[in-house]
């Protein structure tokens, strides 16, 4: 019995962290994407100037 609790605490636990991972490399693939628009807007807005 008590076994068992350890053993489903630790699946649940394991499954908390798997998931915290999945969240943090969603933020990066967004944060990553921003970064790649602000830069082209920035490129864009420098090749307007100039012509």
């Amino acid at each position: 019995m008590y076994e068992e609790e350890i053993s489903r605490s630790i699946d649940e636990h394991i499954a908390k962290q798997q998931n915290l991972g999945h969240h943090k490399k969603m933020q990066l693939l967004v944060a990553r994407e921003n970064l790649k628009n602000d830069v082209n807007e920035v490129c864009r807005q420098q090749i307007m100037e100039k012509s």
